[in-house]
Order: C-alpha cells, then sequence, then structure tokens
C-alpha cells in the first residue's frame, strides 16, 4: 500500500474515564504481528475530559513511544467529537477506531493491509470498480460475556465482498469492527449531535457514498467488552435520553435517504434491515417508565414512532430478526398489518411444523410444551390440582389443549400466566395463558398416568389485532385462538393436523416411571406425584419446576 504520509494505520481511540482498560487496549495493539509498530502504527488518543487516571496512562504512553503517539486532551464533548478530533489529526493510509476498553487480535491490522493491498490491484485493473472503502471484522465479547455478536451470522471461513443491494442482511453497525480507507473515513463525520447510535450513522453514510460495497475478513475479530461492572456507555443505555431521541432521528434520517435511493420511493431492504436490527432490541425493553429518561408526555410520542418504523418494514425483515422471539415477531406483525392478513398466511406442516412465509414460527413438536408450576391434594373433594402454563404463546394457530387419565377426557380451565405476557414497548399485548386441571384420585388409588394431548388445527386462527399506536398497545387476552389456549371441543379438531402425546405426571405411590413409549418422557423418570393426606408429595422436587414436558408423539390425521 502506497504510503504518503509514512504511516500505514492510525489508530484513534477515544479516552473516557477508562483507566482500568486502557493500558490493556493498547497494548492488543503494540502486539500486532506482520506489521511494525513503531513505524507503520500511530496511535491517536483523545482524552475526552476524563475524571480518573486515564491521563496518566495516555502520557505514559506518549513518552514511551513520543514518534508515533499524539496524545490530545478535550473537555468531555462525546464518543462522537472525540472520534472526529482523532480522525482529524490522523495521518495513516488506514483509520481504525478502537474503543479505550476493547482489544484487537493480534492478526486484525495485517489481514486487513493485505485484503485492502488486494482490492487496490483488483480495482487498478477494472475502471468501472471503485476501491472497498473498508473490510470488516467479526466481533466477540469478552469478560462478563464471552460469545459472538449476532451480526456474525456474515462470516465466512474466507474474505469476500459484499454487496448490501444483493445482501441487505448483512448490515455493519460497529464503525470500531471496520478499518477504513483514510480517504472515506474522512469524507464524513461521526454526528456529534449524538451520544448514541453515532458510530451506525457513520458506517451508514460512508457505504451510501461507497457504493454500499464492503470486504470482510474470516478470522480476525474486534474483542468488545462488556464490563462486569456495567459502567460503559453502551451498558447504560436504557437510562439516557439518547437511547430514546437520537436514535428515533437517525432511523428517520436512514429512512430518508433510502427512499432517495429508490426509484418507486420504496425503502430498500438495506436500510429496512438497519432500522429493524435496532428497533428488535427497544420493542423488548421493560422498564421504559422506570427509567426516568422520558417525561410521561413524550412516552406515548416515542412509542407511536416506534410503531411508525415498524410499519415501514417488510413482513419477511420482521421475520428475519435473530434476537427477538416467534412471540415478538407475532405482536410486531399485528402492529406491522393492523392486525390483519398475516395469520392468513400460516401454514402448518404433518410434522407439527408452523412456518408463516417459509419462516419457522413454532413446531408443535419440540415447542408446544408444557411447563408444570404447581399441584395440591384436595382431599375434600378427592382431586389432585395440577397448574402450569404453555411455553409458546404464539397467537397464530389453533391449539386445542386436553388432558387425558385413565381413558378419561378433562378438559382444563385457561389460567391467567403474568409469567407468560409478552410486551412490546413496555405495553402488554398478549397475556401469558396456563391451564388449570382436577384430577380425580382418592387415597390408595392406583397409580394414574397423566398425559397432556394437543391437537394443532392446520387453519391457522388469530385473537385479533394488536393495536400498538398513538402511544397505546393495550392488552390482548389470549382467548381460544391463541396457541396454549384451551378448546372444550368434544374431540380432536377436525380437517386434520398433528395429534401430540406428552408425559405430564404420575399421581399415586412408587418412585419409579418408565417412560410411556419411545421418546413419549421428557425426562428420565419423569414425575411422580405422591397424594397423601391434603398434601402433595414430589418424588423430584427439584425437578418440579424446571420441568417441560415437551410432545413426542404425533400422527398425522389430515386424511
Amino acid at each position: 500500500m502506497r504510503l504518503k504520509n509514512g504511516c500505514l494505520l492510525s489508530v484513534v481511540i477515544p479516552v473516557y474515564n477508562a483507566e482500568d482498560y486502557l493500558e490493556e487496549s493498547l497494548q492488543s495493539v503494540r502486539a500486532q504481528e506482520g506489521i511494525d509498530f513503531v513505524h507503520d502504527v500511530q496511535i491517536v488518543l483523545v482524552n475526552d475530559g476524563s475524571s480518573d487516571g486515564s491521563s496518566a496512562i495516555c502520557r505514559m504512553w506518549l513518552k514511551q513511544y513520543p514518534s508515533n503517539t499524539i496524545y490530545i486532551e478535550q473537555e468531555n464533548k462525546g464518543p462522537a467529537a472525540a472520534r472526529n478530533r482523532g480522525l482529524e489529526a490522523a495521518t495513516g493510509e488506514l483509520i481504525h477506531f478502537l474503543d479505550a476498553d476493547d482489544k484487537v487480535t493480534a492478526d486484525a491490522y495485517r489481514e486487513a493491509r493485505a485484503y485492502l493491498e488486494a482490492d487496490d490491484a483488483q480495482a487498478a485493473g477494472d475502471a468501472s470498480r471503485k476501491p472497498l472503502p473498508f473490510v470488516a471484522m467479526r466481533i466477540v465479547h469478552f469478560d462478563s460475556r464471552d460469545d459472538a455478536h449476532i451480526l456474525n451470522h456474515k462470516f465466512g471461513s474466507t474474505s469476500r465482498v459484499v454487496d448490501l443491494r444483493s445482501e441487505p442482511e448483512s448490515i455493519v453497525v460497529h464503525a470500531n469492527s471496520c478499518v477504513f480507507r483514510a480517504d472515506a473515513a474522512r469524507a464524513h463525520r461521526f454526528d456529534e449531535s449524538m451520544r448514541i447510535a453515532e458510530d451506525t450513522k457513520f458506517v451508514f453514510d460512508v457505504l451510501l457514498a461507497s457504493g454500499l460495497r464492503y470486504g470482510l475478513l474470516p478470522l480476525p475479530a474486534y474483542r468488545r467488552r462488556r464490563r462486569k461492572d456495567v459502567s460503559s456507555a453502551t451498558d447504560n443505555v436504557a437510562t439516557d435520553r439518547g437511547w430514546y431521541t437520537d436514535t428515533l432521528r437517525y432511523y428517520w434520517y436512514a429512512v430518508d435517504a433510502g427512499r432517495k435511493l429508490s426509484s418507486d420511493g420504496t425503502l430498500p431492504r438495506f436500510v429496512q434491515y438497519y432500522v429493524m436490527y435496532d428497533l428488535q432490541w427497544r420493542v423488548m425493553q421493560r422498564g421504559i417508565v422506570e427509567s426516568g429518561a422520558l417525561r410521561d408526555e413524550e412516552l406515548g410520542g416515542y412509542r407511536a414512532e416506534v410503531c411508525a418504523l415498524v410499519r415501514l418494514m417488510d413482513d419477511e425483515v420482521i421475520l428475519r430478526q435473530r434476537r427477538i422471539s416467534a412471540e415478538m415477531k407475532t405482536a410486531l406483525l399485528d402492529v406491522r398489518n393492523n392486525g390483519r392478513g398475516w395469520r392468513a398466511r400460516v401454514e402448518v406442516g404433518s410434522d407439527g411444523t408452523v412456518t408463516l412465509d417459509g419462516h419457522i414460527l413454532t413446531n408443535v413438536a419440540s415447542d408446544h410444551s408444557i411447563k408444570i408450576a404447581k399441584a395440591h391434594y384436595d382431599k375434600q373433594r378427592g382431586v389432585v390440582v395440577i397448574e402450569g402454563k404453555y411455553a409458546r404463546n404464539i397467537d397464530a394457530c389453533n391449539v386445542q389443549t386436553y388432558f387425558s387419565v385413565a381413558g378419561r377426557r378433562l378438559v382444563p380451565e385457561t389460567a391467567r400466566r403474568p409469567s407468560g405476557d409478552i410486551y412490546l414497548l413496555d405495553m402488554l399485548v398478549r397475556e401469558g395463558v396456563g391451564f388449570c386441571v382436577e384430577v380425580p384420585y382418592r387415597d390408595g388409588t392406583r397409580r394414574q398416568v397423566v398425559t397432556c394431548m394437543c391437537d394443532l388445527s392446520m387453519s391457522a386462527q388469530g385473537t385479533g389485532p394488536v393495536s400498538a399506536g398513538a402511544g397505546s398497545a393495550g392488552p390482548v387476552s389470549a382467548g381460544a385462538g391463541s396457541a396454549g389456549a384451551v378448546s372444550a371441543a368434544a374431540g380432536p379438531a377436525g380437517g386434520g393436523g398433528v395429534y401430540g402425546v406428552a408425559l405430564c405426571a404420575v399421581i399415586g405411590s412408587g418412585s419409579d416411571l418408565r417412560p410411556l413409549g419411545k421418546g413419549a418422557c421428557a425426562c428420565k423418570g419423569g414425575l411422580t406425584i405422591r397424594a397423601t393426606g391434603n398434601r402433595v408429595i414430589l418424588a423430584k422436587p427439584s425437578l418440579w419446576s424446571r420441568i417441560v414436558c415437551r410432545v413426542a408423539r404425533y400422527t398425522d390425521r389430515s386424511s
């Protein structure tokens, strides 16, 4: 790569109260393989008004490496201003923005350099092709979490080029996971009016100006710290006013910019993925009111804006989100479609798979399960009362649930289970559904096997729309059409479907239980309930609260 200023790479590090992590971050740069730290790397430290010992660490580093270190101090203005100041001072042909508490793997800069040099050679031989603006590396978390970033799905075993026009889901939201060409980075600035998502907007702007193409590296990683003390800016967004205001401005900015790219004014898919990626986190958020970040009169407007953005998303984009549950996806589809249309597209396969437009929502064999919450023996009435909940609360298909004991069919009552409630923007939109069934039993009765039976109708039904406009979603009761809702019908659902049986419990004496046929018992040994006096004794109490009895057998009755 051609070096106009004698420096290959400038590493811009905004520093704010990072004394516990800064040295570790700097050492990860110092330990880079395949490049000369002193001659090829420039460190640009921007102290953004730190009040701890960060300044001393910066000055020590400057003293130790004066030839390739720039140290800047400024009043606290936020990460965007600090990065802009560092970008102005940087002289490298490549630019990387490294947070003061994060690290990079030892091969990161070597591989980025090699990739962009190869891209230079390809662009030089093709006049119609512009050089890629940056190359991105995967993000892995460390410290309090040791896992991969949810957007790492786009990385493979080899390097490649991503074109967002054909791969709209392969978005990049963190500037610090990218090594930029200096000219591409300097053509833009971080939005200093934003303290949250300013780096996402920066990457978005770079991509818009560069043809929506960028490179991917297969192995190097940006190591993103998730602090155990939850003290970083990204770990405290829920209480930051900018989380509710700055990011909404970015969403609408992205929507406006995307529509300008379309001849008919439709919103390009890659823009939808940018917006929906972040929306999926905030629609699940609880404690919005308690956070105190928004005034009461602002809360309704915030919710209405988020719902307005959801309505701009295609159903496909909502269904392909990787962080939210199937329950939340169906709630968002109600917002997106005003409660209409999408349920008619739900299909139920003979194996119990429930799909919408090819996307799996649930499977009666693995997901439609029950969890026993408690049981008690009513000796006077001669019944064992079993209460529990359904594992899924997807308002998409008609599930009839009943229990069977000694050949007798017992239709349970529907019970309210708050633990299964679905909240959207901190508003209850679908109540959790549970059951309560009374099993006849008298002392001395021989052992009784209780099974849970599920009938899944082939025709999808729903309880109705979720109203999520103007700041009020309103509770939606889970009626007979909800997954897990109880139907008092005399027999199985007609017209086909699947039939499942899962072991629920054994009532009587004895502590051992054999599985009811191949795979019919969800837990080795199952559960034994011993009814004695007015008490119910659990043979395996440690498993009681955690047992999930899944549908284990099913028969296609569509014929």
